[in-house]
């Protein structure tokens, strides 16, 4: 079981987050994850609440997401995680701000370039990986690709975008066994986190990332029949891997665990 947390924007007070990591913690989740902030809102926030969960005795993965992002920002970034204490961070591309069409030039575009930047800090990094092929990419093989090149740049797990139909997290996954021969990426396993613990958040939530909706998931739950909700619940509660679930892979030729937590 895991959380993740967003933090307060700048200028909202910590306390709440604070007072709900706290409570959070009791229920020794494995580790929480905490955001790097929707369209960097709450980015100067990341490290101060990554910092209270790992004071909880909990594993934090910190997100940083790096387009746009210049070589000394990213820099001062993994400084002050590094100062923090904080060792698993999750490594992504984020949004291109909307006044830019493109990076600048010399400025960062992808996540691979994060993690070639940051694999020689020591840190243990996570990467994303799409069940339904990221939005901005045409052809699944070459988001498997794309994959592998974050892989081969040092990711030591992945963890997949929300998903509403467990068969395509399974079909998923046999496409990477089939490339995994061809392609040279590393035989995987999945890990189970972030089950879904509500439907109307989580339905509107994949917008941004055009996940597949879940039909009889949104039905059913939609429907006024208290017996027909109930079902709903059930449904979720029995899969063995259940719907709106995000997961981790991690390379079975990395032995250690996917986050450290040697040091808490």
């Amino acid at each position: 079981m895991s959380f993740e947390v967003f933090p307060p924007k700048a200028d909202a007070s910590f306390e709440p987050i604070r007072a709900a990591v706290a409570r959070l913690a009791q229920q020794r989740p494995s580790f929480m994850s905490v955001t790097y902030g929707a369209s960097g809102n709450a980015q100067a926030n990341t490290v101060e609440v990554a910092a209270f969960v790992q004071s909880l005795g909990v594993p934090a993965l910190a997100h940083l997401t790096c387009v746009a992002a210049s070589r000394d920002k990213i820099a001062e970034e993994t400084a002050s995680l590094r100062a923090a204490g904080i060792e698993n961070v999750l490594c992504l591309r984020g949004d291109l701000p909307r006044d830019l069409a493109e990076p600048p030039p010399g400025h960062f575009a992808h996540a691979v370039d994060l993690v070639r930047a940051l694999k020689p800090g020591g840190f243990c990094l996570g990467g994303a990986c799409y069940p339904e092929c990221h939005p901005d990419c045409a052809h699944m093989d070459d988001d498997i690709e794309y994959l592998k090149q974050k892989v081969d740049a040092g990711l030591d797990f992945v963890t997949t975008q929300m998903f509403f139909d467990n068969n395509i997290f399974y079909r998923y996954l046999a496409k990477l066994e089939r490339q995994a021969d061809r392609a040279h990426l590393p035989s995987l396993r999945h890990l189970p986190a972030q089950p879904l613990q509500g439907y109307r958040r989580p339905l509107r939530r994949p917008s941004r990332r055009d996940a597949r909706r879940g039909r009889g998931l949104r039905d059913g739950a939609d429907r006024g029949s208290l017996r027909e909700r109930r079902q709903c619940r059930a449904r979720l509660h029995d899969e063995p891997s259940r719907s709106g679930r995000a997961h981790h892979v991690q390379p079975a030729r990395n032995h250690r665990r996917s986050l450290r937590t040697a040091h808490l």
